[in-house]
């Protein structure tokens, strides 16, 4: 059930909707505190969940995570070594891609989180 909800998630980060509402860190962490406040149970439903978005995250063929580890691995016994440095270079631009997007996030929280504090 949480598998699926980690699922349904994602699959939303995609929509238009879902990308208005996408947080970093800091608007993470100020959600997180809201909602596991005073309750032991949410805490441990919000961990739980953390770690399984995490774990389905990290499973995702993208070629600079663990997913992507494990599908170079089938590239190559299939196609042999030549096609292992074609396969670096897609996970090397896939590793920049994410950092990229990953800096706009953060950067974009931080100018939020300026402008709140200057109002």
């Amino acid at each position: 059930m949480i598998f699926q909800l980690v699922l349904e998630g994602m699959a939303k980060m995609v929509t238009p909707e879902g990308i208005s509402t996408m947080v970093g860190p800091i608007g993470f962490i100020s959600e997180v505190t809201i909602m596991v406040k005073g309750n032991f149970l949410n805490w441990l439903l919000m961990w739980s969940l953390i770690n399984m978005a995490l774990f389905v995250t990290n499973i995702l063929p993208i070629p600079a995570l663990d997913g992507g580890h494990i599908l170079l691995s089938f590239i190559v016994a299939i196609f042999g070594e030549k096609a292992k440095i074609p396969a670096r270079v897609i996970s090397y631009t896939f590793l920049y891609v994410l950092c990229g997007l990953m800096e706009l996030i953060l950067a974009k929280e931080i100018w939020f989180f300026l402008l709140g504090l200057l109002t």
